[in-house]
């Protein structure tokens, strides 16, 4: 399949889904460091959006003492003013695309998401210049362009499919099959959404990181923590059972800002549950 005509396709597809006009409205308030109140008035309006926030703030990592949360504000305030885009980010894209191949493993791929998100936010607060909810939401979205995939060449994916049961990976796969691979069509995706170039970019780029002349501390970031999600259950690839970071540039750009490497992923692995709790709230359809 021809590269650049696949590109323009996806550019061009019709249903191509949007984002709901609540996320633009809290990047929006985001950006001019808004209060609860606001948040929560635009939140308000999406009943949906409310119920899975209050859930979410009543788990354990939001709200550790257990105290009942049965408010909207009370929830945002628990959750985080910073961390709200991110979490509402979470609830929504999950449903933007009803994919009903039989191949599509919805419940690991949000995970897989979930984790890769979760580790990159904890890792940003070691790294200069990376916000922890730039880390999150691009942490969130670098797989993206495999349910554009899904949703719109679903057939030739299953080609893909079968090529990543036998141990290659998706991109690799995808390059064979279709001669572009899901982080360039999510890119394309996030570029008609209107996110952030640097978003974009680390998308793009966290297979590749090397192809970026120049790659930036967010595409290093979410590369390494694409690889440490791999480690986890939550991986394509059955067959990966360890991966060697010491020579790997993004890990290489990495790995200063971090004192002690070792002790700071391992304490991350050991809050893994928190995010898979996250996820199972915002990928269920209740």
């Amino acid at each position: 399949m021809n590269r650049e005509k696949l590109l323009e396709d996806v550019k061009k597809l019709n249903k191509l889904p949007a984002l709901p006009e609540v996320v633009y409205k809290i990047m929006l308030l985001k950006e001019e460091d808004c209060s609860l109140s606001a948040l929560e008035g635009v939140i308000s309006k999406d009943p949906v959006i409310t119920a899975k926030l209050l859930k979410i703030a009543n788990t354990v990592y939001f709200n550790p003492y257990g105290q009942s949360v049965t408010g909207l504000k009370r929830a945002i305030e628990l959750i985080g003013v910073r961390n709200i885009f991110s979490v509402v980010l979470s609830i929504v894209v999950t449903n933007l695309f009803p994919i009903e191949a039989k191949t599509f493993y919805r419940e690991l791929f949000w995970k897989h998401s979930f984790l890769c998100a979760f580790i990159s936010k904890r890792l940003s607060r070691f790294v200069k210049g990376v916000s922890d909810d730039t880390a999150f939401t691009t942490g969130l979205l670098h797989d993206i362009g495999k349910l554009v995939f899904y949703s719109y060449f679903g057939d030739s994916y299953e080609k893909v499919v079968e090529l990543t049961q036998k141990g290659i990976p998706s991109y690799l796969a995808e390059m064979r099959v279709f001669g572009v691979s899901h982080d360039e069509v999510g890119s394309v995706l996030l570029e008609v959404w209107g996110l952030p170039a640097e978003v974009v970019e680390a998308v793009r780029f966290h297979h590749t990181l090397t192809d970026s002349r120049n790659f930036s501390e967010l595409t290093a970031l979410v590369h390494v923590s694409n690889i440490l999600t791999m480690l986890s259950s939550f991986s394509y690839n059955s067959g990966v059972l360890f991966v060697v970071l010491n020579d790997d540039p993004g890990w290489l750009r990495l790995k200063d800002y971090i004192t002690d490497s070792d002790y700071e992923i391992h304490k991350i692995f050991d809050d893994v549950v928190y995010a898979i709790d996250i996820a199972e709230i915002a990928w269920s359809r209740e």
